[in-house]
């Protein structure tokens, strides 16, 4: 399973919405059209603050 973003719109402005767990994008999808929101993105990594050093950390970044 996966954790997958979620954002709706009201009154012109975007906000963040429920987080829904799925196993694929299109069963997320779907679960997300249940609120009303749109899938933007999976949660691929949880960063707590006190157990890491930034200098450490070797990031995977994708520049869109």
């Amino acid at each position: 399973m996966k954790v997958f973003i979620t954002e709706f719109t009201h009154k012109n402005k975007n906000y963040e919405g429920p987080t829904v767990v799925a196993s694929n994008f299109d069963e997320a999808e779907a679960k997300a059209k249940v609120y009303g929101c749109v899938v933007v993105g999976i949660l691929d990594m949880v960063i707590d603050e006190d157990e890491f050093n930034v200098d450490e950390i070797q990031w995977n970044r994708v520049l869109h």
